[in-house]
């Protein structure tokens, strides 16, 4: 009897305190701050909002906290660090970008601290562009390099508000903008920019930029897509080489079909960093490039592109997507 009654007074006196690393106070998540969920004004497609999160430390021991992150819509995540005390309060803050698309939209910030206490703050706001853009995107096709290209949109102001172009520039480092012109009809604006791709080789992307005076809309960033001129139509434009060995040599033919009435010649074929043995041959009713090169040497699927170089130096590099799958 006086073992099992030792027993019970050991474990009462165990039981009274507190385990190693953890509280004895605990206070929910949402306890911690004024306010949980904050809600920004409508804003423009791109804009930044600031918000805060103020919070007050309700226990009688510090607190710290340990990590906080948030969601990829929120920039420059700010927070406290070291020991905050008994009653003292403190910020965490945001930049949050708008996104392009209209509508609501929720951004999350999540906040550990080292009680164990775990809160998730919710940003909620409305994107709304009040410069409309027609068409929302440039695309030019068919272009050599070096030449002067023209897209057209049209702006209109949804709340007709008068708006005036202050600025613009062009971010992308392939692509002058060699002149930007607009007109206004009414509420809207009609539009042409100038631009120079100053590379061959494949896709050029850029954005235009436009700094206006719009009481709620001072930035307007519209894509620029450019497309160089293919001298060249192979078929298929994309292969899928079967089934093979690790390590094996394949073979494959594309038929050709040049657009110019002095067709260039194939310097070079890569894939990766290596180069393809090839060859092309005339069948009189068409052009056949025949490529062989070295498949991975590991079981599993395999992607890649096939790269043609022209012998004219002008010409925009060409790609053939491919893939297969290696058998153990």
């Amino acid at each position: 009897m006086k073992f099992y009654y030792l027993l019970s007074c050991i474990l009462s006196i165990g039981l009274s305190f507190p385990l190693h690393g953890s509280c004895s106070e605990s206070v929910s998540g949402d306890g911690f701050w004024v306010e949980s969920n904050v809600s920004t004004p409508v804003t423009a497609p791109g804009e930044i909002r600031n918000v805060s999160f103020i919070f007050a430390n309700p226990l009688s021991t510090s607190i710290t906290i340990l990590d906080a992150t948030a969601d990829c819509g929120c920039v420059n995540l700010r927070r406290p660090y070291g020991a905050i005390l008994p009653g003292a309060s403190g910020t965490v803050s945001a930049s949050v970008r708008a996104g392009a698309s209209e509508g609501p939209f929720v951004n999350q910030i999540y906040v550990l601290f080292d009680n164990g206490e775990y809160s998730k703050l919710d940003i909620r706001g409305e994107v709304r562009a009040f410069l409309k853009v027609t068409p929302p995107a440039l695309e030019i096709r068919d272009v050599l390099p070096g030449g002067v290209q023209e897209a057209s949109f049209e702006i209109a102001a949804a709340d007709n508000a008068d708006t005036e172009i202050l600025q613009t520039r062009l971010d992308g480092g392939d692509i002058e903008l060699k002149e930007f012109k607009s007109e206004r009809k009414g509420s809207s604006m009609d539009c042409i920019v100038s631009v120079v791709p100053r590379a061959a080789a494949g896709r050029l992307v850029g954005t235009l930029v436009l700094e206006t005076s719009h009481p709620h809309q001072g930035e307007l960033q519209i894509p620029i897509v450019i497309y160089p001129k293919i001298p060249l139509e192979i078929q298929p434009s994309s292969a899928f080489l079967g089934i093979v060995k690790q390590g094996a040599i394949v073979k494959k033919e594309f038929a050709l079909k040049w657009k110019d009435a002095k067709p260039s010649g194939i310097k070079k074929v890569r894939y990766g960093d290596r180069e393809a043995v090839f060859s092309v041959t005339s069948t009189g009713k068409a052009t056949v490039l025949n490529v062989e090169f070295l498949c991975a040497g590991s079981p599993g699927f395999a992607t890649g592109e096939l790269l043609l170089e022209l012998d004219d130096p002008a010409s925009p590099h060409i790609t053939i997507p491919y893939s297969y799958m290696v058998r153990k």
